[in-house]
């Protein structure tokens, strides 16, 4: 009952947002082909800079580092963790909210810009903007001051579209379902097997080659699947983590599931096995195949009985100066609306990448 009314309210604002827009083009999905050296994109009219490109890969390459302790990546978890693609897709995504900012008219004017980048502080000196250091930092980057002002004016109008997605109204009956939706969680136990990397094979010969290296990748996965399935119902631990190690499958050892969006840090559920899972849940641990046309998900669960926690008690004596906490309603207002943002911010690419004619050059996807 919750979920439907989660889905109305979402669709009904989309619906509303998605009114304002006027499209202009006409979809083909993704197309591979050859470019021009500096751009590996184009999404529209807008290219996507091989420089750009780059900086997005680089920077999820650190991210994802992060998480493993600080070691850098084998090119076997670059592929498995598909980080080439994942700088492509959030280029692209960042290209069709551009789109969005254009359609809705999201212009910011000069004096903001000024505005902007006088209140930096890396380009004062003391408390005062410094025109000679401004131009000194810029010129140190390969930067002239019209690429830095193309670069504000691009982050104040994906700033704008943001603040108007955030804002979205949400009503007490709506935060009411998702406080009940948010409350029932699952202890799970995560690993996900990729069908197209865990053969590891690159076949260039015919299109029927291809097709029997698809059906190999699939039966492997089906095998590798039910061997974690019935080490983790007998408790082997160690065999578990032996054939995570040998097919470098990710894994969420210990992860809490919620039936509003089944965030599990690395691997995501998507609605239809967050579904699943909570309608068979008991106090007993269970193990579930999630099976899909490109992965197979492990899922080791059973029901949080854990309290939800109460709300913090008042100030004592003597501390009523100190700055107020956020409320226990406080704090899930601005998470639902920050997930809530989130959502229809899904839905509204989605539409407009179904408008869109997006051109990739190359073997980036």
């Amino acid at each position: 009952m919750a979920g439907d009314f989660q889905k109305k309210t979402s669709s009904f604002l989309v619906t509303a947002l998605i009114g304002l827009i006027v499209i202009s083009f006409m979809f083909s999905g993704y197309q591979t082909m050859k470019g021009s050296p500096d751009t590996v994109a184009l999404v529209g009219e807008q290219p996507i800079k091989a420089q750009e490109f780059q900086r997005e890969y680089d920077r999820q390459l650190q991210y994802y580092s992060r998480i493993f302790g600080g070691k850098a990546l084998t090119s076997k978890q670059i592929k498995t963790f598909g980080i080439q693609k994942n700088a492509l897709q959030k280029l692209v995504n960042t290209k069709l909210m551009l789109l969005l900012a254009d359609r809705l008219k999201i212009i910011p004017s000069e004096d903001e810009v000024k505005k902007t980048i006088k209140d930096l502080p890396y380009f004062k000196s003391g408390e005062n903007f410094d025109i000679e250091r401004y131009k000194q930092l810029l010129s140190q980057n390969r930067m002239t001051p019209t690429d830095f002002e193309q670069g504000v004016i691009v982050d104040l109008k994906l700033k704008r579209v943001g603040e108007l997605i955030t804002n979205s109204p949400l009503s007490q009956k709506y935060l009411a379902a998702i406080t009940e939706l948010r409350s029932r969680r699952l202890e799970a136990q995560l690993i996900k097997i990729s069908k197209r990397d865990i053969a590891d094979k690159k076949s260039k010969d015919s299109k029927q080659a291809v097709k029997l290296e698809s059906k190999e990748a699939e039966k492997l996965s089906r095998e590798v699947a039910q061997r974690i399935k019935k080490s983790l119902e007998k408790r082997q631990d160690k065999k578990v983590v032996k054939i995570v190690k040998k097919y470098s499958l990710q894994h969420n050892e210990k992860s809490t599931i919620n039936r509003l969006d089944g965030n599990t840090k690395m691997i995501a559920l998507n609605e239809p096995q967050v579904k699943e899972l909570f309608s068979k849940a008991t106090d007993k641990q269970q193990v579930a195949l999630l099976d899909s046309p490109s992965s197979i998900i492990i899922v080791q669960y059973r029901k949080d009985n854990s309290p939800w926690p109460k709300p913090k008690p008042a100030p004592k004596k003597g501390e009523e100066n100190k700055p107020a906490e956020e409320s226990e309603s406080e704090l899930l207002q601005r998470e639902v609306s920050s997930r809530f943002a989130q959502q229809i911010n899904q839905e509204l690419l989605k539409q407009i990448r179904d408008s869109v004619k997006v051109k990739v050059f190359g073997d980036l996807i």
